[in-house]
């Protein structure tokens, strides 16, 4: 996440909210990591990052790293979607 936006956003008295699309398994280079606590360990660095900014709210959607397609067919259930939001209020990257 691009801190310096999150920063504005917060300074600008906007609400936060963390929708995490993946899970972030592909990020370590450790061969004894196991999956499952690379993402707990991921989902908890999102949220110490987010305390700085006063983040309201988190939505981990767990999608494994590589998987995510940005198509509103393949997801219309999510409220951050592109298509739900303002692109000055929503970011889809990392």
């Amino acid at each position: 996440m691009e801190s310096g936006l999150i920063a504005r956003w917060a300074r600008a008295g906007t609400r936060l909210h963390y929708c995490l699309l993946t899970d972030g398994t592909s990020g370590s280079r450790d061969p004894d990591m196991a999956p499952a606590a690379l993402a707990e360990q991921r989902c908890q660095e999102q949220q110490d990052a987010g305390a700085i900014f006063g983040v309201e709210c988190y939505s981990f959607l767990g999608y494994p790293d590589g998987a995510w397609r940005h198509e509103r067919s393949a997801h219309p259930h999510l409220p951050c979607s592109r298509h739900a939001t303002t692109p000055e209020r929503e970011r889809v990257g990392g």
